[in-house]
């Protein structure tokens, strides 16, 4: 009997180096960003033939509980990958349905042991079409030696098409992405529209100072309040100001990481705490925060949130992976949680 055909993935090759694409949806969406962006790979390479349909709005709605995330934002994020050219926009705007012809390409390998090989998209194009989920505006040539040269050339105009589209993006050319990373680095959110019609019409030259001059900017005025609106900043081209950064204070929080801070105040106030109330060491108990600690600093706002909030996290997530208890032997012995 033959082997039924596997039409779909395990795994896929993950990049280590990413570029102005991730760039510009982390700027906008932090780690929201990133996560769908991988995830929906995942759903991608899980999908038969992979593609996703998602015209139905109870695919959507699934499609949102599976990633985590709201729905209006998993829309506008995968909008915006469609603008990026991430997934295929012809298909996307015209039938709701996510494919990246890059992704397939990658995962080839995975195909060359098999009986079938991966969907390309004319085959895909083909397939939707024998399903009734496509229209196309032209005949599509049937299967076979037509077929296969009608696939490369469309194969040849897809690559130029996308690198033409990348090299606007690289090249400065969809300033409104650049703008996008201007007004979250700035961070006082006044006038967006009429902030935008005044970036438009900028030099491009100037945009590159803009972006590098603005995060100096941002760093010398932390306090928001003393910090100029945007529109007035792009006006008055306030990027070709010098930006004097005041050093701060001495303080001792200032020459201590944020791990440590959270560390210093643990020991100062809830330690002796803990350790009675889960009825463990205190190695234990600075074990599990270390581990907490660990994970927590690859967080993109950890150092900018409070350090009472960091620990009140740590201690809420103990109930849910507490320290190891401390097994008594010696009946003499003198244990934290009995100490008054």
């Amino acid at each position: 009997m033959a082997r039924k055909e596997k039409n779909n993935v395990e795994y896929f090759p993950h990049s280590v180096n990413h570029g102005k694409k991730m760039f510009c949806l982390r700027s906008k969406y932090k780690n929201d960003g990133y996560a769908v962006w991988f995830m929906l790979i995942e759903q991608l390479g899980k999908a038969d033939n992979h593609y996703l349909d998602l015209k139905d709005d109870v695919q959507m709605i699934y499609l949102s509980s599976e990633l985590m995330v709201d729905e209006v934002v998993l829309l506008d994020i995968i909008n915006m990958l469609v603008k990026l050219n991430v997934f295929d926009s012809e298909l996307w705007n015209k039938e709701r349905i996510l494919y990246n012809e890059e992704f397939v390409e990658s995962i080839a390998d995975a195909y060359k042991k098999r009986n079938n090989k991966c969907i390309d998209r004319n085959s895909l194009i083909l397939l939707l079409t024998s399903k009734g989920r496509y229209k196309p505006s032209k005949s599509i040539p049937k299967l076979g030696n037509s077929d296969l040269k009608y696939a490369e050339t469309h194969k040849e105009k897809k690559r130029k098409e996308n690198k033409r589209k990348e090299e606007e993006i690289d090249g400065f050319e969809n300033i409104e992405y650049k703008f996008e990373i201007f007004w979250n680095l700035y961070d006082k959110k006044n006038g967006k529209k009429k902030c935008l019609d005044k970036f438009l019409r900028i030099k491009k030259d100037d945009i590159d100072k803009i972006i590098e001059n603005v995060q100096k900017y941002v760093r010398s005025t932390p306090n928001t309040k003393y910090r100029k609106d945007p529109l007035t900043y792009l006006n008055g081209e306030h990027w070709n100001d010098e930006v004097e950064i005041k050093k701060p204070l001495f303080n001792v929080s200032n020459q201590i990481s944020k791990s440590d801070q959270v560390i210093k105040l643990f020991n100062e106030t809830d330690l002796s705490n803990t350790i009675r109330k889960y009825k463990s060491s205190e190695e234990r108990v600075k074990e599990r925060l270390d581990e907490f600690l660990e994970k927590e600093v690859f967080k993109a706002d950890f150092k900018n949130r409070e350090t009472t909030e960091v620990l009140s996290h740590f201690i809420n997530s103990l109930q849910f992976n507490p320290p190891k208890k401390v097994i008594i032997i010696d009946e003499n012995a003198v244990v934290p949680w009995l100490t008054k």
